[in-house]
């Protein structure tokens, strides 16, 4: 048990913050009502007695008071604020042949992998859609009736795999197949979270686990990294689960089958993909990959915004045009400005233009942007966020602009043009 020195614990109910004061030499101890919660993912389950667990410079983790397996304790613990993070701790305890749990909150669920030895041998999610009956669902072993069905029998003494065998659902094989399945998918869905928190405890009973799961760490942990490349290269054409998509036309619709024509028939042109995804209880990356695959097919497409309308397309392009038009005169003003203008008409073909809507821009003999030109681009590019992919492309001309007037213009005024262009950008943005 920890005591910190000279402090006590006052416990805020409006932000639920923990605020510490120099004071008493009291252990530092609070209670958790079942409004309150405690972040991440408030929860009743949180209500009850905690403690300070670890203490180390501007981290405190709380553990349940009286609770634990005797002779255990933190190992790890902190926050999660990019992709593959959790990775790291992952590959830290299959090296060091850690036992205990790592539990990671993001992504809308809390998730527990186990480990004995650096091998996972259990897992377990929050998630509705992570549990075994929704996972053989999903991959066709068992069908919404089925599983309505053995739910009905399940009970402390009866698990659902057992259930279905005893139905005649699905055999032990099966069943032992898609539990070894569902704790690999929780433990990839773990891997993904790009924002949250972990803790890994080692107050872990081994005889507590089943016997008949062990999974090699280190190959999940390939298969992770490797979802984890897949998915940063998807997100170039679907970079995020808030677009849109729809059906296409077609004389002879796909062949498909579970997950993926359930799929397919919720792509209406009203739901997002992260509704759709939360709809099959798909992680982000079987969602993304679902989309990527029918939208390369031409089977989907992209429901434009109204933000891609002409009008909008033209106020834009305007405001780029006075933008280069303020760095010309500039240049102009201070002298012969030689081949500056057939330097900026080079950016659809220079060596850094390799983004098909750069190299599809027309220039005209002033460096002006042609509004049908950028419109037509628009209608073609696959993308959701047409316009906040218009204003990144022509930021990245616009600053091709000023790159070029560099050492035509006496850099007080350079800097001066840059400032202002700057603060149009950001009027833009807004």
């Amino acid at each position: 048990m920890m005591t910190l020195w000279s402090m006590y614990l006052r416990y805020i109910m409006a932000d639920r913050v923990l605020q510490l004061h120099a004071g008493s030499m009291k252990r530092i101890e609070i209670e958790v009502d079942e409004v309150a919660g405690a972040r991440p993912d408030p929860s009743p389950l949180h209500a009850g007695p905690w403690r300070v667990a670890v203490g180390a410079g501007d981290l405190l983790v709380l553990e349940r008071a009286g609770g634990g397996y005797p002779g255990g304790g933190f190992a790890l613990a902190g926050r999660i604020g990019r992709e593959g993070s959790v990775m790291d701790v992952a590959a830290c305890i299959s090296t060091s042949r850690w036992t205990g749990t790592l539990t990671v909150a993001g992504s809308g669920a809390t998730r527990s992998l186990r480990f004995v030895r650096g091998a996972l041998r259990m897992a377990g999610s929050t998630f509705g859609s992570d549990r075994l009956g929704e996972v053989m669902r999903r991959q066709g072993r068992i069908t919404q009736t089925e599983l309505e069905d053995a739910l009905t029998e399940v009970g402390p003494e009866m698990r659902l795999g057992r259930v279905l065998v005893a139905k005649g659902a699905a055999t032990s094989g099966e069943v032992f197949e898609m539990l070894k399945h569902q704790v690999e998918e929780i433990f990839h869905a773990a891997m993904a979270v790009r924002e949250g928190s972990f803790a890994f405890d080692s107050a872990l009973d081994p005889e507590s686990l089943p016997a008949s799961m062990s999974l090699d760490t280190r190959g999940l942990l390939l298969e992770a990294a490797r979802r984890i490349d897949e998915l940063s290269e998807l997100r170039r054409l679907i970079p995020g689960t808030n677009m849109v998509l729809q059906r296409k036309p077609r004389s002879f619709p796909p062949r498909t089958e579970g997950v993926s024509e359930e799929f397919l028939a919720r792509c209406d042109g009203r739901r997002t993909l992260e509704e759709i995804a939360g709809d099959l209880g798909l992680v982000e990356y079987e969602a993304v990959k679902l989309a990527y695959r029918y939208l390369v097919d031409g089977v989907l497409e992209v429901v434009p915004t109204e933000a891609t309308s002409g009008e909008s397309i033209r106020f834009v392009v305007d405001r780029y045009n006075e933008m280069v038009d303020l760095v010309a005169s500039a240049v102009s003003a201070a002298g012969d400005p030689g081949d500056f203008f057939d330097e900026v008409r080079s950016f659809p073909s220079s060596a850094g233009a390799s983004e098909e809507t750069t190299r599809r821009l027309v220039l005209d003999a002033a460096g002006h942007l042609d509004h049908a030109n950028v419109a037509a681009i628009l209608r073609e590019v696959r993308v959701h966020d047409r316009m906040g992919h218009l204003v990144r492309t022509l930021t990245q001309y616009l600053f091709f602009v000023l790159f070029c007037a560099d050492g035509r213009l006496p850099r007080a005024v350079h800097r001066k043009v840059g400032d202002l262009v700057h603060s149009m950008l950001q009027k833009i943005g807004s």
